[in-house]
């Protein structure tokens, strides 16, 4: 980044200077959340196996994501182990969770048979 936000925060007051770059958390967290998805699309419309594949491999390397949806599938006994995962319980979660879905999938009848 520029020099500026070395001791920037906001735009109108100074701040301590910082160093101003991500950590590995975050870079990790930016590749399983917006690039990787984009290029695992882009092999599927260009039906390229092998780029779908490689994008998959990378997937499967980064660690799991802990966020407010994963904690979700946590409580209830599912921890992803890859950031692969973690986007597929994201996508679990939006297509079914959120629409109230519960009886038509088979992770939702689990869950809710072992309530008491």
């Amino acid at each position: 980044p520029d020099s500026f936000w070395a001791d920037h925060v906001r735009f109108e007051r100074r701040t301590t200077p910082t160093a101003a770059h991500i950590g590995r958390a975050r870079t990790d967290r930016i590749l399983m959340d917006a690039l990787l998805p984009v290029l695992l699309l882009d092999a599927e419309q260009r039906e390229d196996v092998a780029q779908h594949d490689q994008v998959a491999a990378l997937l499967t390397r980064l660690p799991a994501a802990s966020d407010e949806i994963t904690r979700h599938f946590e409580r209830h006994g599912t921890r992803p182990t890859n950031a692969l995962a973690t986007q597929g319980l994201h996508q679990l979660y939006r297509r079914w969770c959120t629409e109230g879905r519960c009886l038509s999938c088979s992770i939702g009848k689990a869950i809710l048979s072992n309530r008491p």
